[in-house]
C-alpha cells in the first residue's frame, strides 16, 4: 500500500441541516436510520423518490445541534429541490455550505498517526464511521472537520475546512509527511469500494438496492420512508437483476470510458462510467451497472471500447 497521501475533492457537497425536526425529517427521506444517530456518528444513505429510484447518495453526520450531508458533486441542486418540496410545517432549515468549504481526502498506509500530529493528538481523530466537528477555538485557527471511513480495506479520512483556510491545511499535512497525490489514486480506491457518483455511475433510472450497498446504506428495520415499499419488496424477492460492479479491462481509460460490458451468453449488459488507470497493470478500472442475478461472472467478460475494440474484462467487486 502506498504511503499516506492527500487529494483535493473539488466541488464536494456539504449541506448543513438545522431545526428541531431535522432528524425526523431526514429519516423520512433517506434509506438509513438517521434518528438513531448520536452526536459524532455517521451513516451512509441514499435519498430516493417514492419508487425507490436514486436521487442522491452520501453520508449523514450527526452533531449535537445539527446534521450535515456530505456527498460527491452533481447531486446538491436536485436534492435540495426535492427535500425543499416537503418542508411545510417542519422546523427544518437546509443550507448549502459547499461553496464556502473545501474537502481533502487523506488515505494510504496508516495515515492516523500523521493526522494525529496534524490535528492535535490521537484523541482528536474520530473512530470508524464517526466524525469530529471543526473546532472553533483551535490554536492554529484552521481546524478541519474530519470523518473516518473504510474503503476497500483502507482507512479514508475526509477533511472539510473553510475554503479560505485550505492553504493552511495543505501546509500542515505536508509538514507531517502527507503530500499531495495524483487524484487517480483516490479514484481507484473509490471505484474498488464501489462508491457511486450520482448522475455519473447511478441515475434516477436505478433503484437503491442496485447499488449493492444494502448493508452499509439501507436499514430494513427503521420503518416507513419515501421509497421504503419498493425496497422492502425487493428484499422479500431476495435479489435484484442488476448491480453496480467494479470492472477491470485491458484497455487504457481514454477508450474504456463508455465501453460496453458484455457478459457470456447474454450480450451487452452495461456501460463503464467512472474510469481510471489500474495501478496493477496497463489496463483500466471502472464502474458499471451490469446483470448479475443467476449469472457466473467469474470469467468470460469482455468490454467493447469506444474505439470498437473488444478486450478481456473481469469483475473486481
Amino acid at each position: 500500500m502506498p504511503p499516506a497521501q492527500a487529494v483535493m475533492l473539488p466541488g464536494f457537497v456539504r449541506i448543513h441541516v438545522s431545526g428541531r425536526d431535522r432528524a425526523r425529517f431526514l429519516h423520512n427521506f433517506c434509506t438509513n436510520n438517521v434518528k438513531a444517530l448520536q452526536p459524532g456518528a455517521v451513516c451512509e444513505a441514499f435519498f430516493t423518490d417514492v419508487k425507490a429510484r436514486i436521487l442522491a447518495h452520501g453520508w449523514v453526520l450527526a452533531a449535537a445541534e445539527s446534521l450535515e450531508l456530505w456527498m460527491f458533486p452533481g447531486q446538491e441542486s436536485a436534492l435540495l429541490q426535492h427535500l425543499g418540496r416537503y418542508i411545510i410545517t417542519d422546523d427544518v432549515v437546509l443550507r448549502s455550505a459547499t461553496v464556502e468549504s473545501a474537502t481533502v481526502a487523506v488515505f494510504g498506509a496508516d495515515p492516523a498517526p500523521l493526522l494525529a500530529r496534524c490535528s492535535g493528538g490521537p484523541a482528536a481523530l474520530p473512530e470508524l464511521n464517526h466524525w469530529r466537528e471543526a473546532s472553533s477555538d483551535g490554536a492554529s485557527g484552521d481546524e478541519a472537520a474530519i470523518m473516518q471511513l473504510c474503503w476497500a480495506g483502507t482507512a479514508v479520512y475526509l477533511l472539510a475546512i473553510e475554503s479560505s483556510r485550505l492553504d493552511g491545511l495543505r501546509q500542515r499535512l505536508s509538514s507531517v509527511g502527507i503530500p499531495a497525490a495524483d487524484p487517480q489514486a483516490f479514484e481507484r480506491l473509490r471505484i474498488r469500494e464501489r462508491i457511486p457518483v450520482c448522475g455519473t455511475d447511478l441515475t434516477t433510472e436505478h433503484l437503491a438496492p442496485e447499488a449493492d450497498r444494502n448493508v452499509s446504506a439501507i436499514s430494513y428495520v427503521k420503518g416507513c420512508y419515501l421509497g421504503q415499499e419498493p425496497i422492502a419488496r425487493i428484499d422479500a424477492l431476495g435479489h435484484v437483476n442488476r448491480s453496480l460492479r467494479a470492472i477491470h479491462c485491458d484497455a487504457v481509460p481514454e477508450v474504456s470510458l463508455g465501453g460496453t460490458v458484455h457478459l457470456p451468453g447474454t450480450g451487452a449488459s452495461g456501460k463503464l462510467t467512472s474510469v481510471c488507470a489500474d495501478s496493477d497493470d496497463h489496463g483500466s478500472l471502472g464502474l458499471a451497472v451490469i446483470r448479475t442475478h443467476g449469472l457466473d461472472l467469474s470469467s468470460g467478460l469482455t468490454v467493447m471500447t469506444s474505439a470498437g475494440e473488444v478486450v478481456p474484462a473481469a469483475v473486481c467487486g
